[in-house]
């Protein structure tokens, strides 16, 4: 079987010689195979993301290559008991629809700034009110 995914997929131009790769690398498994069997086990009910307690930024691309947009709602249906959810869906009209929004990383990080900021103010409001008490 380790023959046959070798043959299939490693060595080889495009996506599916990339996604080998790479799930070898973040695996750290020497055999395709053995990459996708970890890849095959994640899951909604062993990733428990019902553990997430704190804020959320969830940052979709709208074409991601490896990441399928459909997953985006699921994910926000998962986070059941975090503090807050907030999400921002990039897309192509902001250069950056593509994996981690490579295509505008400025745009991207300005989010997460934004965020941050607006976590900050909060929480600042938050302890003055109770300072005030």
């Amino acid at each position: 079987m380790d023959l046959m995914v070798a043959i299939k997929f490693e060595k080889r131009e495009g996506m599916s010689s990339w996604a080998v790769d790479h799930f070898k690398y973040i695996t750290k498994k020497n055999k395709a195979l053995d990459a996708f069997g970890f890849y095959l086990l994640l899951s909604l009910y062993n990733m428990h993301p019902d553990y997430i307690k704190q804020d959320v930024l969830i940052l979709t691309s709208s074409e991601d290559h490896l990441i399928p947009f459909k997953f985006h709602d699921m994910q926000l249906k998962a986070l059941v008991k975090t503090k807050s959810v907030t999400d921002r869906v990039f897309l192509k009209k902001g250069n950056a629809h593509n994996h981690y929004q490579l295509g505008n990383i400025k745009l991207s990080l300005k989010t997460i700034v934004e965020g941050i900021k607006k976590k900050a103010v909060t929480m600042a409001i938050l302890m003055q009110n109770l300072v005030q008490f």
